[in-house]
């Protein structure tokens, strides 16, 4: 699993891109995409984990 450091840094490189998206897309796309993407990043993180763990670490 990610350190904290780790995932607070992963979640300030979420941010910066999403604050530089919103210079390119409308703020409401943005925000009707949250939702999404906290779900993919949860289940990303989901599978790394299981991946992990199927390895034995």
């Amino acid at each position: 699993m990610l350190s904290a450091a780790q995932r607070a840094e992963l979640r300030q490189s979420n941010e910066a891109q999403l604050k530089q998206l919103e210079t390119q897309v409308p703020a409401e796309v943005i925000e009707a995409l949250r939702p999404r993407a906290v779900e993919l990043r949860t289940q990303s993180m989901e599978l790394v984990g299981a991946r992990l763990k199927g390895a034995g670490m």
